[in-house]
């Protein structure tokens, strides 16, 4: 006997976006009452400048120009320029999966039969975020500080001061993972009888799966840095040079140079081979007592 089955299933992506509930970071809306709070990290961002002063409070400056995010994000909020995550996020991640298995059983003579199956299982599964986040932090949770006086440093004069960037890099898309899974599932074997009391079974399997998962979104931070507050040669905390300033938007010639698409490549595999055994014992109390061993 032969036979053969197949099944496809495919689920479309459901955004946050897709749910008036879930649309934004804060619930109710960009004016929402909440609970909820947008990301600090917005797009162009927010330079936090750092007085001489170790007590004097830190100064928070938002871009100008930051993006509403064509009217579904909160702009400045509470002195930053904050992002609405939610307008990126998946409630339901895209997916697309098909499967096929094949079976065959032919008798070899009266008490003893052959049986194979193979299987072939694949998956396409779309995840999605909002895009990276930039920030200067270290160790300390400042890191090394944008210095004055260099393109990098929207601030200028008298009012110039060392900070450091929090920004949502947009220019590069929504963080993305594309997983695609290969396996293959190999079963053959013999059964029969012996006598009218014992039935057997030997089999050997096989079993390999192969995944590729590409990202994508992604950017090669210590490029980043180097264009921004260059390198700390002095030790001193505050960098010697950068060139790169965030509240103008990052030039699509930047963004191919630093773009990176983190790529991971899996395989596993597992063969095995069984003896099962089994049949009647004896009778006991005008019941059979069966017995069955695997090996």
């Amino acid at each position: 006997t032969a036979s053969f089955f197949a099944e496809f299933f495919k689920q479309d992506e459901l955004m946050f976006t897709d749910r008036d509930i879930s649309r934004s970071d804060r619930l109710g809306g960009i004016t929402g009452a909440g609970p909820g709070i947008f990301s600090s990290f917005g797009d162009p961002g927010t330079f936090i400048a750092f007085p001489d002063d170790p007590d004097a409070d830190a100064v928070v400056i938002p871009a100008g120009n930051c993006s509403t995010q064509g009217g579904s994000g909160p702009g400045v909020q509470d002195g930053f320029c904050r992002f609405n995550r939610a307008e990126y996020r998946q409630l339901v991640p895209e997916w697309e999966q098909y499967a096929a298995t094949a079976r065959f059983e032919r008798p070899g003579t009266d008490n003893m039969s052959f049986f194979s199956r193979a299987t072939y299982f694949h998956s396409e599964t779309a995840t999605q975020l909002e895009p990276m986040a930039y920030d200067q932090g270290g160790t300390d949770g400042f890191g090394i500080l944008t210095p004055v006086g260099v393109g990098s440093n929207p601030t200028s004069g008298a009012d110039a001061l060392p900070g450091i960037w929090r920004r949502r890099l947009t220019e590069f898309g929504p963080r993305a993972e594309d997983v695609t899974n290969n396996t293959v599932n190999l079963l053959a074997g013999v059964r029969g009888e012996l006598g009218d009391r014992y039935d057997w079974e030997f089999g050997v399997s096989y079993i390999e799966q192969r995944t590729v998962s590409i990202n994508n979104g992604f950017v090669r931070k210590s490029d980043m840095n180097a264009l921004i507050y260059g390198q700390d040669l002095d030790g001193d905390g505050i960098g010697d040079g950068g060139t790169l300033n965030l509240f103008n938007t990052i030039p699509q010639s930047l963004v191919d140079q630093l773009r990176i698409s983190p790529r991971g490549d899996g395989i596993s595999s597992l063969g095995g081979a069984d003896f099962q055994f089994s049949g009647d014992l004896f009778q006991f109390a005008g019941r059979t007592v069966k017995f069955a061993s695997i090996l």
